[in-house]
């Protein structure tokens, strides 16, 4: 029994041992703490760490965030494996709820966020915040900055083996190369190698460009022709990671239309039918052109979903396949390929665009029979000019929203304001839906609004009252009464 006794307080007091090993406090030899073998860093030693560690992997933290609390016991059970793993990594934390500087210098705009800094140049961490994704992450990632390819048949290999490379072919070690090295440890991926064999660069490599792109997918190759900054790498590598063509869904639509570049070329098109692959390949040429400047979208016409799309554009199923181009950047202004798709009227389409000179597409809904045939007459795209701009009567217009919440009242008072105007002769009353018509120029601020077009010199007038009857009928006379005034006067 006492034998019994004796292990039972051995195994207790190990287990003790082991759990308050858990918060035993040490340093590093320049004098961070160490707690958990994490390095707890302030603003007085997170440089010295940065540079003084190859790798170490920081989680820049705020007490009070509930994300942050639910991450540090998986910040701490990584930085257990990747010591069980013997990843030479470091595993760091900071406090940065008060450090506006560091966050501002490192682009920290919320928490946690988890920066892996690789001989002192930082790489957000984007996925699972599990350990053991950590620390398969930062397996992956404590590497050179750049492998370095030999011979002839290891250079092809990677451009045979990889999905997508970056292969930079210098003749020996020099600035540009310690620069693309530097450059290297700010991307995950691809993968960046260089080499100083003649014979692949004769293969592989470009005359006048040292830097070169490899992908398994478009034109397979493209040549980085910019000043090498990290910046203009970037902007490279998203461009070429691309498809030239990109088929718009659910999924990506977001991405999409929240990235840089916000001009859009559209090909409508159903992937069923047979012409289809031939007019994508039609098109590549001018999305590498282009690639810059626009995106190219594939919209498929067999995707119920897009049916809204097409009839956003006025588009018909027989209409297709055909190409829009829609510019976000200019008002959503938006410009429709007429002629049939061929290479030439699609050289001809994207330089008239480029010099500004395609008429724009408008939207305007159907002009019905009976437009002018009630007391409030209903304007469209096709035929607002005409009517608002007509010599020979005062007009007065509501502008009006699908979506706007104070507009309701306003087309009530139209109603009332047709009914009373309807025997009187020289004066239309209408309203147009700005939601589902549009205007060379815009002529109103934002809706609801009303505006007077007065007959003669075709002189705008706002209204700027209420949605109340009398004050705009007296606005309305008080306009054409000044008018008369004026017209008696010459």
């Amino acid at each position: 029994m006492q034998l019994v006794s004796t292990k039972m307080f051995e195994k207790c007091l190990m287990l003790l041992l082991c759990s308050l090993t858990t918060f035993i406090t040490t340093s590093t030899s320049d004098g961070i703490k160490i707690e958990s073998g994490i390095l707890i860093l302030d603003k007085d030693n997170f440089e010295r760490a940065i540079t003084g560690n190859e790798y170490i992997f920081v989680m820049f933290y705020a007490p009070w965030c509930k994300d942050s609390q639910e991450l540090e016991p998986e910040f701490t059970k990584a930085a257990k494996e990747t010591s069980n793993l013997k990843i030479p990594v470091k595993l760091a934390k900071i406090n940065a709820s008060d450090e506006i500087e560091l966050r501002a210098k490192y682009h920290i705009l919320g928490f946690p966020v988890l920066q892996l800094f690789r001989r002192g140049t930082p790489l957000k961490y984007h996925g699972n915040r599990n350990s053991k994704k950590i620390a398969s992450w930062l397996k992956d990632q404590v590497r050179p900055s750049a492998r370095e390819l030999r011979t002839i048949q290891e250079a092809t290999k990677t451009v045979i083996g990889e999905d997508m490379v970056i292969i930079g072919f210098f003749e020996g070690p020099s600035e540009q190369l310690k620069k693309f090295l530097k450059i290297a440890d700010s991307f995950e991926r691809p993968p960046f190698t260089f080499s100083f064999d003649r014979e692949s660069r004769s293969k592989f490599g470009n005359a006048s460009h040292p830097i070169v792109l490899f992908k398994n997918f478009d034109y397979n190759k493209a040549v980085f022709d910019e000043e090498l900054t990290l910046e203009n790498v970037q902007t490279f590598v998203k461009i070429e990671s691309s498809l030239l063509i990109t088929e718009l869904n659910e999924k990506n639509a977001d991405t999409i239309f929240q990235g840089q570049v916000q001009t859009f070329v559209l090909l409508f098109a159903s992937k069923k039918a047979p012409t289809t692959d031939s007019v994508v390949e039609l098109l590549k040429p001018f999305a590498r052109e282009y690639r810059k400047s626009m995106t190219f979208l594939l919209i498929n016409t067999d995707d119920k979903s897009n049916m809204d799309t097409l009839e956003f554009f006025k588009l018909r199923l027989q209409d297709t396949p055909t190409v829009v181009i829609a510019s976000h950047k200019n008002n959503a202004e938006k410009y429709k390929m007429d002629a049939p798709l061929t290479g030439d009227n699609l050289q001809r389409f994207f330089q008239d665009f480029n010099s500004k000179r395609l008429p724009r597409f408008l939207l305007s809904e159907e002009l019905k029979d009976d437009w002018n045939k009630s007391d409030v007459y209903t304007l469209v795209g096709s035929n607002f000019a005409r009517v608002a701009h007509d010599p020979s009567v005062d007009v007065l217009v509501l502008f009006y929203g699908d979506e706007c919440e104070k507009c309701g009242v306003w087309t009530d008072v139209f109603y009332r304001l047709g009914e009373y105007y309807r025997d009187q002769p020289g004066i239309i009353v209408g309203k147009i839906n700005v939601d589902l018509n549009e205007f060379d120029k815009k002529p109103f601020r934002k809706e609801p609004e009303v505006l007077l077009y007065k007959k003669g010199d075709n002189r705008v007038v706002p209204y700027k009252g209420k949605p109340n009857f009398d004050k705009i009928i007296q606005f309305v006379n008080s306009s054409r009464e000044e008018s008369k005034a004026v017209k008696e006067e010459l």
